[in-house]
């Protein structure tokens, strides 16, 4: 993850803290514009707007993997999702098929970024990230199951 000052560092240490990961190895000084010009390699991670989330799932074969807590998933989550909690990713990676593309979703986008990074670490590919979650896929009205 890149970030662009000391005090969203602050704020993304909490966060990731707050799901589990505490043991953070360091951060990327002075710019990503730094890291490109010494010619290092980039991940990249997709993203997708919940409208685009649903047309894809309307016509083509996705998986999206929920990493909210069990509490939240069962207040109404996408049909055929799978639930893992983010805090909890990593030491099951092995349930995360790797068969088609990936839509990380959780309630706003942010727990989904931090998910999404740690399949990128693990090197499960064809992920993307979705912008405004949950919150922005009811708000749609688009069709939850409980």
């Amino acid at each position: 993850m890149i970030l662009g000052n000391l005090a969203e560092l602050r704020d993304t240490v909490t966060g990731l803290a707050r799901i589990g990961y505490d043991n953070i190895e360091g951060y990327l000084k002075p710019s990503m514009v730094s890291w490109y010009l010494t010619a290092r390699p980039v991940e990249r991670l997709g993203i997708m707007t919940t409208p685009e989330l649903k047309e894809k799932l309307d016509t083509e074969d996705w998986t999206v993997l929920d990493v909210r807590s069990i509490e939240e998933y069962e207040t109404g989550h996408i049909e055929g999702s799978i639930n893992l909690y983010a805090g909890l990713l990593a030491e099951n990676i092995d349930k995360i098929p790797r068969d088609k593309p990936i839509a990380v979703i959780c309630k706003s986008g942010t727990r989904s970024g931090f998910a999404s990074s740690i399949l990128l670490r693990h090197g499960v590919e064809n992920i993307h990230n979705v912008m405004g979650g949950m919150t922005s896929w009811k708000n749609a009205g688009y069709p939850v199951v409980k």
